[in-house]
């Protein structure tokens, strides 16, 4: 016994061993790349006109700071996705006193960054094809929409709660 050679297999994965940084580097590449499928579509929201003068001064005319502030949101299409980037225009004053940001667009959940239409695909795959959503989450992670398990299960839960009023009137007709 003390002279067995060791097995083929153990020889095998010891020449496989790779360096994990070249590991992490390539799975990064893969991720970025997945995310580079979703359609993307960019949605300017200008400051509105009441708030285009700085009340310490009264100056209308504000210069642009940077490109403005950027959020996501993954909308559901039928058949694909796209991800709307919003970016919402920031002004300033010459005389340094105020800075304003265009209001944020409107979404279903506060700090969410999934549209209805996201949700309402979520639910309905769920409900209705009875789709679980680790298989979803594996679907939407194949087509580059970074979601993970545990937030569509979250998503799903808020949809509950949003429309339980709805439900409960319901059962009363």
């Amino acid at each position: 016994k003390s002279e067995k050679m060791p097995s083929i297999k153990k020889q095998l994965d010891a020449e496989k061993q790779q360096d994990r940084e070249a590991i992490r580097r390539r799975r990064a590449e893969r991720a970025e790349a997945r995310r580079k499928k979703v359609q993307q579509v960019t949605v300017v929201h200008p400051v509105v006109p009441d708030k285009r003068h700085c009340p310490a001064c009264g100056n209308a005319e504000l210069k642009r700071v940077g490109h403005g502030k950027e959020s996501i949101v993954y909308k559901f299409v039928p058949a694909h996705f796209i991800a709307e980037r919003h970016l919402r225009e920031t002004l300033s004053c010459h005389c340094g006193e105020y800075i304003v940001t265009a209001d944020s667009p409107s979404k279903w959940a506060e700090k969410s960054h999934y549209a209805p239409s996201f949700v309402a695909q979520v639910v309905t795959a769920k409900c209705a094809d009875h789709e679980p959503l680790y298989r979803q989450a594996k679907a939407l992670e194949r087509i580059g929409v970074p979601v993970s398990r545990s937030t569509l299960g979250d998503l799903f839960r808020r949809a509950a709660m949003t429309l339980a009023p709805l439900v409960i009137r319901l059962a009363q007709l």
